[in-house]
């Protein structure tokens, strides 16, 4: 007759499964990781090789050389290098070496700019900034939060293909300030919302949703390197909305109210 587990036999056999799930959603990640950047080094190379040879043919039979196919290869070498970017920022965020250039920093000013970038790279979008008409200034890193920012807006664009309205607002507390970027796309099932953050999860192999999941991880270290936090709320067939916190100690001043600006031409539902 086999002999029953202890309580600490069976506790030491659960952390082993548990430790061995582990493990395996490690190895399942990484051959995710890999297949995904070949994929997405392989098609840019191949595109850059293809106009290479439009441009050697057209140099060897002294033909006029075709600009277009010069800053094709140009925008293919931008993209290879954000890629490289992101890849480095993911490494610095899970090793902990994710460092800030901290300096006083206007959230209100940089999200108007960030809004006023993002709506240049739609024509089915309208993008709305609600802020205060006072800054708001912290001890941050102004960089990471515009490339922050614009992941969030850039990711509501992508999952919004018919577009609509793109909605940031900046609200202040007395120790935070709260960052929003609503929209209303796709959204996200329920099943899926714990895989936003984590980059080449099994959410990113959906058709809908292809890609790597880099920007929303990025954005999560560069969010919580600085000390806040970052959540989501969603809902299938009608949104999302992504909000971040950050710590702030410079004193409320008396309110001059808030501000709603609207960029770009009337999206059509």
């Amino acid at each position: 007759m086999r002999k029953r587990a202890s309580p600490a036999e069976a506790e030491i056999a659960e952390q082993l499964r548990k430790r061995t799930e582990e493990l395996a959603e490690a190895n399942r990640r990484r051959e995710r990781l890999m297949s995904i950047v070949i994929h997405e080094i392989k098609g840019p190379l191949t595109i850059i090789n293809g106009y290479a040879q439009i441009l050697q043919r057209a140099i060897t039979h002294g033909e006029v050389i075709d600009i277009g196919a010069l800053n094709t290869i140009r925008d293919q070498v931008k993209r290879l290098a954000r890629l490289m970017e992101n890849l480095s920022d993911v490494n610095m965020i899970e090793g902990g070496h994710l460092e800030l250039e901290k300096a006083p920093c206007d959230i209100v000013k940089l999200a108007r700019s960030v809004v006023q970038d993002q709506q240049s790279t739609t024509q089915v979008h309208r993008l709305k900034l609600h802020a205060p008409k006072a800054s708001i200034v912290g001890d941050w890193d102004c960089d990471r939060l515009a490339q922050a920012l614009n992941n969030l807006i850039s990711n509501a664009i992508k999952y919004s293909p018919q577009g609509g309205d793109v909605e940031v607002s900046i609200h202040r507390t007395n120790k935070e300030v709260a960052v929003e970027v609503l929209d209303h796309g796709i959204g996200i099932a329920p099943e899926d919302m714990p895989y936003v953050f984590e980059p080449f999860s099994r959410l990113y192999l959906k058709a809908e949703v292809r890609g790597m999941g880099l920007g929303l991880f990025i954005t999560r270290g560069i969010v919580e390197t600085h000390g806040g936090r970052i959540w989501v709320e969603s809902k299938p067939g009608v949104g999302s909305k992504f909000t971040f916190t950050l710590p702030i100690e410079e004193p409320i001043h008396p309110s001059a109210g808030n501000s709603s600006i609207v960029i770009g031409p009337r999206a059509t539902p």
